[in-house]
């Protein structure tokens, strides 16, 4: 897999790829709703990242973690839909050495490497460095894309119980956006024919994409006895997002004349994040307890600036690139500067075969926004959020289940008039049965959800560029998955 997108195409729950084939960001859905981009459904390591706009190198990930459904009270503000949690490669006390060159169609090459090993005879220094340089076509005319991906990780074991993991990551991605194409002449009838699937509808001298990442951070973890263990997750990171593209608005009477609009803008983000907790796992009476304590803070800080362009439509069946644009002296854009501290504990209780989770959270938010052409605004929100749920375990390796999770999202951004957009807020309903069998290879889950959003955001037609807030939206469903 050379994406995100195509890592998650096989997972219940989640649509991939739902905005075209992108190669430089992750557009998905989970149970519904966005969870990619500015949903904040993305987290690295443990933590809330940046990486709204990047697509993080599959390459470089050890594994994917998806968690469908609100996650507030342990991962806090986050979307109710779920969360996709990505872990870099970490260190390894197996020596390995790997160098790939890769080639596939439309001109795909590459290369890649990964090493890492003990640094130490006694193995309390382990490392991993990686590296990829990867770029070529996607079937979409004129749509080439590059990117250039670095990270390194080292662990540090001080003592038997101590162990320390620093890592960073740095990413370049450059490509163009790909929009699509009309409905009336490729899945519905046109009577001018058929628009090939291979059709770029922007200009290729003036589309541009250029997504840049750096990440750096550390995960800690002392176990102070048998049965409480301290962790620590710290992280930084810093994006850049900087696109100039033409973009499809409507296709006109005749069927294959495309209304297009230009846009050049570009995204700053830097985030700033810390969790600390406690796990202890304790006994009383008949009750088995594992409690996790915590509080974390995260720091962000967004800015966008752009102007819109006019440009002329495109024949969609026999394009001729190369209409002039003409700039706004206008310019639009906003800087926002966000605090979020959160508190949180959880029990999960065993009592024989039954498992019984409890676990609440208190989020404190504030926001500044600065908007050109507006008066600064800002923001305090602050929201109780809890879960629970109850299983039974049978011998069969049979579990039932039922839950309930909430969720608590402070938005960052503002309306078209300047004021600063409402806190989302979720719930979800869950009940399904989960199939292990002690014996086989083999894992079967079944669910069926009632998930709900209130104050979701959706485009402002009025106001191109901005969103609005509606009341509540619902997601239902059914999942089946055998691994």
């Amino acid at each position: 897999n050379q994406t995100l997108n195509e890592t998650l195409q096989y997972t219940p729950g989640i649509l991939a790829e739902n905005s075209g084939q992108q190669q430089f960001m992750p557009t998905f859905q989970i149970r519904g709703f966005n969870a990619a981009g500015s949903s904040g459904g993305i987290y690295l390591n443990g933590l809330r990242s940046s990486a709204a706009q990047s697509d993080i190198e599959p390459y470089g990930l050890e594994r994917v973690e998806v968690m469908r459904g609100p996650a507030s009270v342990l991962y806090g503000q986050g979307q109710p839909s779920g969360v996709i949690g990505l872990v870099t490669k970490r260190p390894s006390e197996r020596p390995m050495h790997e160098v790939q060159l890769q080639g596939g169609s439309f001109e795909q090459r590459g290369g890649a490497f990964d090493f890492g090993g003990p640094m130490t005879e006694d193995k309390t220094l382990l490392y991993r460095f990686t590296g990829l340089l990867r770029e070529g076509g996607n079937g979409i005319d004129f749509s080439n894309d590059k990117r250039a991906f670095l990270s390194g990780a080292v662990t540090w074991r001080p003592t038997a119980e101590t162990e320390i993991t620093a890592f960073s990551l740095h990413q370049k991605n450059q490509a163009k956006w790909n929009y699509g194409l009309p409905a009336q002449g490729t899945v519905l009838p046109n009577p001018n024919g058929r628009i090939p699937v291979t059709r770029f509808i922007g200009e290729p001298d003036i589309d541009r994409t250029e997504t840049e990442l750096t990440v750096a951070g550390y995960n800690l973890q002392h176990r102070a006895t048998d049965s409480l263990t301290f962790r620590q997750n710290l992280q930084y990171s810093h994006e850049v997002w900087d696109y100039r593209d033409v973009s499809p608005t409507s296709l006109r009477v005749d069927l294959r004349t495309l209304n297009r609009a230009a846009t050049n803008q570009r995204y700053t983000t830097d985030t700033f994040a810390i969790d600390n907790h406690a796990e202890l796992k304790a006994t009383t009476g008949p009750l088995l307890h594992t409690v996790l304590f915590g509080v974390d803070y995260r720091w962000g800080q967004n800015a966008n600036l752009g102007n819109r362009g006019v440009v002329g439509p495109i024949d969609v069946f026999s394009p001729v690139y190369g209409s002039p644009i003409v700039w706004s002296t206008d310019q639009y854009g906003s800087r926002q500067t966000q605090n979020f501290t959160g508190v949180y504990l959880q029990d999960q209780i065993k009592l024989d075969r039954w498992i019984l989770t409890l676990g609440g959270r208190h989020d404190w938010a504030d926001a500044r926004t600065v908007r050109i052409g507006a008066a600064t605004a800002t923001q305090d929100d602050r929201a109780f959020t809890k879960r629970a749920g109850l299983g039974y375990e049978f011998d069969s390796g049979v579990v039932p289940y039922i839950s309930y999770a909430e969720s608590f999202t402070p938005l960052s951004g503002t309306t078209f008039d300047g004021a600063p957009l409402k806190p989302e807020t979720g719930l979800q309903y869950e009940a399904g049965v989960k199939y292990q069998p002690r014996d086989m290879n083999l894992r079967i889950t079944a669910a069926v959800y009632d998930l709900r959003r209130q104050n979701m955001t959706t485009a402002d037609l009025a106001h191109p560029g901005f969103s609005i807030q509606i009341g509540e939206v619902a997601s239902r469903g059914f999942e089946f998955e055998a691994v």
